[in-house]
């Protein structure tokens, strides 16, 4: 049975984490948050966030996930902590990190029965949700289409891509939080087909 009672959640509340989570409830959604350190998540609950004390927890309160933390070890150690949780719902990874952890990541997820969206962010978290901020996704048609309304309040020039791997993932030179992405044809590992989240 499907308990979840927000729209979305965002793991991570870095400067990118805290800029996602503002932007969409800007947007009107119902937002659950998660940090690994206490009280990064004030202000936000202060404008209507609802705070989680455990990963599993955050990732039960939602059908939607979006990651972002240091690399993609920690999403895979983070997101871990949820367990069988995970089974149904939609990630979003915007963490930086090279392709084949990237690759890694989503054949992992597949795994757990859920879906899986790579990020890429070519924004200053300051811009975020603005038509400065462009985010690129490369995900299976259905779960894109399913979620483009929700995400598309993030980086409102962005897009979607299909099924593909990330080439290449790299910082543009003297902008914390700014990353760039490309795709080639390759497929990715396609999730196992999880329950109706």
């Amino acid at each position: 049975m499907n308990t979840s009672t927000t729209d979305v959640t965002v793991l991570g509340l870095g400067n990118l984490g805290q800029a996602l989570a503002g932007t969409l409830l800007r947007a009107g959604h119902i937002v659950t948050v998660w940090n690994r350190s206490a009280g990064r998540d004030r202000v936000l609950v202060e404008r209507g966030a609802r705070p989680a004390s455990t990963v599993a927890q955050a990732v039960a309160a939602s059908p939607l996930v979006v990651v972002s933390v240091l690399d993609q070890p920690a999403v895979r150690q983070v997101l871990g902590q949820a367990g069988p949780l995970l089974s149904g719902r939609s990630l979003v990874n915007l963490t930086s990190g090279s392709p084949r952890a990237a690759r890694e990541l989503a054949a992992w997820a597949g795994e757990q029965g859920a879906w899986y969206l790579a990020g890429a962010v070519y924004a200053v978290p300051q811009t975020v949700g603005t038509p400065e901020a462009t985010i690129h996704y490369s995900a299976e048609a259905g779960v894109r289409q399913r979620w483009e309304g929700l995400l598309e309040a993030l980086g409102r020039g962005g897009r979607t891509r299909g099924w593909r791997p990330p080439t290449t993932w790299r910082s543009w030179p003297g902008c914390t939080g700014c990353w760039t992405v490309s795709s080639t044809r390759r497929p990715w590992p396609r999730p196992a087909s999880p329950r109706a989240s």
